[in-house]
């Protein structure tokens, strides 16, 4: 196309938009359209069902206490001897009466008199020694042990 020609396409061109724009500016105001809104949806259905059943409990324990056991039998008591330093008097004459029986002549120093010299601790060791003398003799049957 010639550039007259193009010149002229866009003159017309301007001249249609600058009519448009003109009648458009002039027009009547329009009237406010009305319609009808749409319809409200409806909700949809609420849930229900049923609960789980309830457990039943266990049943409580109870227990029987155990039997009481019977007490034991008290044992006799042993053959007695004579307490404190008096044991050594009778050990004495034991010691003497079993020198044949093995027990040494050693030993057969002992008296209630020197016993009773003693103090505590020697005094209590004294009294034991007479008192498994005395033991011993029975063990071997001597009779001035008893």
């Amino acid at each position: 196309m010639s550039r007259k020609t193009v010149s002229a396409v866009i003159g017309s061109f301007l001249v249609v938009v600058f009519a448009l724009g003109a009648v458009q500016g002039c027009g009547s105001d329009s009237t406010t359209g009305s319609g009808t809104g749409g319809t409200n949806g409806t909700g949809g259905a609420s849930g229900t069902g049923t609960g789980g059943t309830t457990g039943a409990g266990g049943t409580s324990g109870t227990g029987t206490g155990g039997a009481t056991g019977a007490g034991g039998t008290s044992g006799t008591g042993g053959s007695g001897t004579v307490a404190g330093c008096a044991a050594c008097d009778k050990a004495q004459s034991c010691c003497v009466a079993a020198e044949s029986k093995g027990i040494p002549a050693s030993l057969c120093t002992l008296s209630a008199a020197s016993c009773n010299a003693m103090s505590g601790t020697n005094q209590s060791t004294q009294i034991s020694e007479c008192q498994m003398i005395l033991a011993e003799g029975v063990t071997f049957g001597v009779s001035a042990c008893q």
